[in-house]
């Protein structure tokens, strides 16, 4: 709601806060001349915007705070080429029907009245009755316009340069544009911006880095690009840091669940290793048996015979199922710790 009246206040005050309309050649929104009825230059921010790239619609506050702004462009424009800050309220109906239509340009469908409560009817007097340059400079002390000339004249560029302008705007803003006993509809805190950009600054509100600096708008065409590509940067580092967590976590499940399992065979075959050996003397496809994870076992001991500890090898006679042997078990019914458990290499348990 704070936002919505503040437009209220720029949007009446950019029809009637100007004095003395302009005789000049500047050019309305579909080609008209300023003689149609409107003296402001919209071309300023027409040129600006035909650099930036075209960005999809956000939402009402921000692109109602954006048209702030860009109304507060077209007044500091104003009176670098007429010297005044008021314009005549007959022209208030004209310049609300071209910014609309400059506005229809860039965002079609977006009524500003019904969107952003611009209501043409809401027009007063200029902020405080400033109405010329030296109004608004005989309301700041010496020393504070000293200040503002020294760092706002220059090339307000991103960093040290537009930190220390703004600064100082601010303060004026504070000191002399705010409090209970200014209330009307005049965009009184926008007037150190407006006076700083129109009459300081040597480049002007045309310049792209006074407008960014001193009315937040960024009409670079590399700005929206650098803002596309850092979006896509941080989506990439963050998929990749995901997916990273999620392989690192999966290896480590992995990696837990298959030592876990390793421990627990190597409960069981730890202390079998230490136990004498035997002899199963049936194997046999009935006899081989196949667990979950398709490891052969062997079922059936009921011929097994044990290997008593120090002899090399023992004989024994054939038992279980014939002709599945040893060869040297089938000849000479010996064994050793070389003997295959399957004859012809059949299995290997």
């Amino acid at each position: 709601m704070y936002l919505i009246f503040f437009i209220f206040l720029e949007l009446c005050s950019v029809f009637s806060s100007f004095a003395a309309p302009i005789a000049s050649s500047s050019e309305l929104p579909h080609g008209k001349n300023a003689s149609g009825g409107c003296p402001l230059n919209f071309d300023v921010l027409r040129k600006l915007s035909a650099g930036a790239e075209s960005v999809a619609f956000t939402d009402v506050a921000t692109e109602c705070q954006n048209l702030l702004q860009a109304i507060r462009i077209l007044r500091a424009e104003y009176p670098r080429s007429s010297g005044k800050f008021y314009l005549p309220s007959d022209a208030s109906e004209a310049c609300r029907d071209s910014f609309q239509a400059l506005v229809d340009e860039s965002i079609p469908g977006f009524d500003t009245r019904s969107s952003c409560g611009v209501q043409t009817e809401w027009i007063s007097l200029a902020c405080m009755n400033v109405t010329t340059p030296s109004q608004f400079e005989s309301r700041i002390p010496e020393p504070k316009m000293q200040d503002i000339r020294h760092y706002c004249n220059q090339s307000l560029k991103h960093g040290s340069p537009c930190r220390s302008c703004r600064d100082r705007l601010l303060r004026l803003e504070e000191a002399y544009f705010r409090g209970p006993d200014i209330w009307n509809v005049s965009d009184c805190t926008g007037y150190p911006f407006i006076y700083a950009a129109a009459l300081v600054n040597p480049f002007g509100p045309s310049d792209l880095r006074t407008t960014k600096c001193l009315f937040l708008l960024d009409f670079s065409s590399g700005a929206k690009a650098a803002k596309r590509h850092k979006n896509v940067v941080f989506g990439v580092v963050t998929g990749s840091s995901v997916g990273l967590l999620v392989t690192v976590v999966g290896v480590w499940v992995l990696w837990r669940r298959h030592s876990r399992r390793q421990r627990r065979s190597n409960q069981f075959t730890g202390p079998v290793s230490g136990l004498p050996a035997i002899f199963h003397r049936d194997v046999k496809c009935s006899n081989r048996l196949l667990d979950e994870t398709f490891e052969p076992e062997l079922a059936d001991f009921g011929l097994a015979k044990f290997r008593p500890e120090g002899p090399t090898h023992m004989s024994t006679k054939v038992a279980g199922t014939l002709g599945d042997v040893a060869p040297e078990y089938g000849l000479y019914g010996q064994l050793t710790d070389r003997s295959d458990v399957c004859s012809f290499g059949g299995c290997a348990s």
